[in-house]
């Protein structure tokens, strides 16, 4: 049975498990030509580590890779 599996990066460094216990949610949203693709992430920040150096900024990059585990995942960019 495949298992769903993702990498997620924020700039160029692969944040994966270091998010991972923090996740809620992902979403990804593949849309028509001509409109750009939706990428949401929603974390819980019990260890309120969303402060200092992970805080985003604008013109922060999160890109995301998909798709099974033991499989190569797909860049969504």
């Amino acid at each position: 049975m495949l298992m769903p599996d993702f990498e997620l990066f924020y700039g160029k460094t692969k944040i994966t498990q270091d998010v991972k216990p923090y996740l809620l949610d992902l979403t990804y949203s593949d849309n028509l030509a001509g409109q750009s693709d939706e990428l949401s992430v929603t974390f819980e920040d019990r260890d309120f580590k969303w402060i200092n150096g992970w805080f985003p900024t604008q013109g922060d990059e999160l890109s995301l890779s998909r798709g099974y585990q033991s499989l190569r995942l797909v860049n969504l960019g």
